[in-house]
């Protein structure tokens, strides 16, 4: 097998348009995630956005209880503000994108519709329906989806950590499992739980992005595109952009996350793997 770099594919001429769901249905869950999830999105978004604008991200956020507590809400505004500061030689912060919030009862009334046949589980294909009918959005729409289930895997398959539907040609609505992502689900004692939780959303947001912008597999385990990424470990090594996608981001990519992480953390140049060393 070649190990040579690829010709990096041509990115669509103008920002590609992507929505991004978050969908709960546990309270607790949604409390204890959203902060930080948010703030995976934005370093997802800001990580596309180096340097020139590549894709137009719009978020919702879907659940059967009211919206994140407000002082989280300040904290990740803040740090974003912060951010935005520093990377911008101290020019005032860009208005940060909002979350559009569907209404609870809504929410409660059809999310129930796309339930698995076990507890903790919904249908993915079903789900894409519901947030779809809740967004007013369609099947031409690239859509992602995270969520607080396991996701009903395809025959064959004992589990799936995100999967893709639509037709064959052109699966552009997506759901990701944050179960299947957290330590904890699989007795693992994590002291960095929600750290590793939101490194590995982040590593997958990139995933998926990039395959709707067409971006392919490759064979650097350091990069998101890494084609042997398995199980929810793996992408625990996944910090950068390898040779063979975006020139201009190329070895671009995020440090494990440390501290807050609610706090939207910068873009880092050859970014440190897990045990601090430097990778090559």
């Amino acid at each position: 097998m070649s190990t040579a770099a690829q010709t990096p594919p041509p990115l669509p001429a103008g920002p590609l348009s992507v929505h991004v769901a978050l969908v709960f249905r546990d309270q607790k869950k949604d409390k204890e995630m959203s902060p930080m999830l948010r703030a995976a999105v934005a370093e997802a978004e800001a990580f596309y956005n180096s340097g020139r604008q590549r894709i137009q991200l719009n978020r919702y956020s879907i659940s059967e209880t009211p919206a994140t507590d407000v002082s989280r809400e300040w904290v990740f505004v803040t740090a974003a503000a912060s951010l935005w500061r520093a990377v911008s030689g101290g020019a005032e912060p860009r208005p940060q994108p909002a979350w559009q919030n569907v209404e609870v009862e809504k929410a409660k009334e059809v999310l129930p519709q796309s339930r698995g046949q076990f507890t903790g589980t919904c249908d993915g294909e079903h789900l894409v329906k519901v947030v779809c009918s809740l967004t007013g959005l369609g099947p031409p729409d690239k859509l992602i989806i995270l969520v607080d289930q396991k996701i009903v895997p395809p025959e064959g398959y004992i589990y799936v950590i995100g999967n893709s539907y639509g037709p064959e040609n052109d699966k552009h609505q997506s759901v990701i499992s944050l179960t299947q992502l957290d330590p904890a689900h699989w007795n693992i004692r994590d002291p960095k739980r929600l750290a590793t939780i939101k490194h590995r959303i982040r590593s997958l947001l990139i995933l998926y992005i990039g395959d709707l912008l067409g971006l392919k597999s490759c064979h650097d385990p350091a990069c998101f595109f890494y084609e042997a990424v398995d199980n929810p470990e793996s992408f625990d090594a996944t910090i950068r952009l390898g040779a063979d996608h975006i020139d201009e981001l190329m070895g671009k990519g995020f440090n494990l996350p440390s501290g807050d992480e609610a706090v939207i953390q910068p873009i880092a140049d050859n970014p440190k793997a897990k045990g601090g060393q430097q990778l090559v």
